[in-house]
């Protein structure tokens, strides 16, 4: 029975994404962890056959045993020659005064590091093998990397015989891309891609970068069917890995799920959103292009992503994706629409992180780490969200009661609450005075109707539900706590008296 606990344990500790923490639990579960057998099958399930020797190397010392080496290959785990010349790249060049962080593979002790050669000219069955040269290079050279798109379909034929020993025999594959780092409109953000954009090859980190990418992905964009070659040897990750141009692997979809693939990388953050061409072709071609739109949002985490407390002490709350994709779905679906309550979410808490900042530093015009460009960006979306009436939400209430900026709270207490309440507006269209360059939408032709039907589903439900919460908040005293800025105080007391004139409320 006993037996039977730990096969059902290797099996569980198989699908935990950070066994460490696992691990740490009790000394059966460290026990496994410290199996190499185990900790192979984790690494081939999480990273695959062709990618689990580099991660057991970058893992480190820790992890990285000859046993695990050993059943690493006895499950078929990929050797290539492009791994052993990259290690002997890498091996031994760690300088503890000179860098923080150990590169890969640079401090790997001897008896693994010798293990892994051995091997590697074992499987490969090479006995002249061209340790000191690099793969990469070769492939370079013999799919035409050096020549120009319409002439490297001819070169690249001619050298098809030797691209394919060099694959099948070879075991030629890239590295696995470094994981994307989290979209942030900072300096420090900026000066990172620069930093990449850059970097000396190898990486020191041992992740490819994308110009080493950009050679695999050009290449099967010239020939489609070295995908199928790559599959041939375990390397199943290929289309994952350069994603963003394996376009022939979407090619059997519908014209729908084509356009929703690329609705996401067209919708990057690092884009130039000054035009909305290609986006307004794409949704042409979308069945259900809201939903296609939601999902996309999701992928890019858009909306509310951090509590109150958590929003006074971080460091940077930037847009998730660029403000021009705001207006242009503000525009085109209206204020009421799910998909532009989900960006207002996201606006308005960068907003509200933003006026924190600078109540903290009122020496300050715009926050540390925050871009000009992207101060300017997210005060002006917010204004423009509100000039075009969206609905404020109970929900917004913690976060707008942490603001000391009239032009935050007006639109709560001018516009939104006025419309939902049946009052006459007293506030005018804010006038925008932060620098933006928007682009030119075409107005969707069902979308007036759409807001009339959205307006009366709506409106009675959101008057009950600001009812009820401003009475609780007027009747419990909310406003005499210490984390409710004067600003909304003034505007809460004044809306609340015109609520008690009209609907003739009891003190």
């Amino acid at each position: 029975m006993e037996s039977l606990y730990d096969e059902l344990r290797i099996e569980i500790f198989k699908f935990v994404n950070a066994p460490i923490s696992l691990a740490l639990t009790n000394r059966k579960w460290y026990s496994i962890s410290q199996d190499p057998h185990v900790r192979a099958e984790w690494l081939i399930y999480k990273y695959g056959r062709a990618h689990a020797l580099f991660h057991a190397v970058r893992l480190g010392n820790s992890f990285i045993t000859n046993d695990a080496v050993q059943a690493l290959l006895a499950r078929n785990a990929t050797m290539s020659r492009y791994f052993i010349q990259r290690l002997l790249m890498h091996f031994d060049t760690y300088d503890e005064k000179l860098i923080e962080l150990t590169p890969w593979a640079s401090n790997l002790p001897s008896p693994i590091f010798t293990k892994l050669i051995t091997e590697g000219y074992n499987i490969l069955n090479d006995k002249e093998l061209t340790t000191k040269g690099n793969d990469m290079e070769l492939f370079h050279f013999l799919s035409a990397g050096p020549l120009v798109i319409n002439d490297a379909p001819q070169k690249f034929l001619q050298n098809l015989h030797n691209i394919e020993d060099l694959i099948l025999n070879k075991k030629f594959i890239p590295f696995p891309p470094r994981p994307k780092s989290v979209y942030e409109d900072s300096i420090e953000y900026i000066q990172l891609m620069q930093a990449r954009t850059h970097e000396d090859y190898p990486p020191k980190d041992g992740f490819e970068n994308s110009r080493q990418l950009n050679v695999i992905a050009r290449a099967i964009l010239i020939h489609p069917d070295l995908v199928n070659l790559w599959k041939k040897i375990g390397y199943h990750e290929i289309c994952s890995d350069v994603n963003e141009l394996v376009m022939q692997e979407i090619r059997k979809e519908s014209t729908s799920v084509i356009a929703c693939t690329c609705l996401t990388q067209t919708i990057r953050p690092e884009r130039n959103h000054r035009k909305t061409n290609l986006l307004e072709f794409l949704i042409k071609r979308i069945d259900n292009p809201e939903e296609a739109l939601d999902n996309t949002l999701k992928s890019y985490d858009v909306g509310f992503k951090f509590d109150v407390n958590s929003l006074k002490t971080l460091k940077i709350r930037s847009l998730s994706v660029h403000s021009n994709i705001y207006y242009w779905i503000l525009k085109s679906y209206g204020p009421n629409s799910k998909i532009t309550q989900t960006c207002f979410e996201d606006i308005i808490e960068s907003r509200i992180w933003i006026d924190i900042k600078l109540q903290e530093n009122r020496e300050l015009e715009i926050p540390e780490h925050l871009t000009s460009l992207a101060f300017n960006s997210i005060c002006s979306i917010y204004l423009e969200f509100c000039n075009e009436r969206i609905p404020f939400k109970t929900n917004f209430l913690p976060y707008l009661k942490l603001t000391n900026n009239e032009e935050i709270i007006k639109p709560l207490f001018g516009i939104s609450l006025p419309i939902i309440f049946g009052l006459k507006l007293k506030c005018k269209p804010f006038k925008i005075n932060y620098e933006c360059d928007r682009p030119e939408v075409k107005l969707n032709k069902k979308r007036k109707f759409s807001e009339f039907m959205d307006n009366q589903l709506n409106e009675k439900n959101e008057m009950e539900k600001w009812s009820i919460k401003l009475k609780e908040m007027h009747d419990n005293r909310i406003l005499d706590n210490f984390d409710v800025t004067d600003v909304f105080k003034k505007n809460f007391e004044k809306f609340w008296e015109r609520i008690i004139y009209k609907f003739n409320i009891a003190q």
